[in-house]
């Protein structure tokens, strides 16, 4: 909330306003930086996501390639 805004309400010409007004305001306030602050988590935890799963899927891609390669010196020492 803008703290001239509140300033007004407690100090200025509007400080004899019905309270429940003022506590409105800052309740719906305190809703949408609630609501900001949900969106941006859910980003952030996405976005972590994403790269941890794109990490855990290279790690796979390169370990299935070892285990080929592997498999691969097997199957030429077999075969002699």
């Amino acid at each position: 909330m803008n703290l001239c805004m509140l300033y007004l309400f407690l100090f200025g010409p509007f400080r004899n306003t019905d309270t429940n007004f003022l506590c409105n305001i800052i309740r719906d306030d305190m809703i949408q930086h609630n609501e900001i602050l949900t969106a941006s988590v859910k980003n952030t935890t996405s976005y972590v996501k994403n790269v941890i799963g794109n990490k855990m899927e290279e790690d796979t891609i390169k370990e299935i390639k070892r285990l080929h390669n592997q498999l691969e010196i097997i199957r030429k020492n077999l075969n002699k």
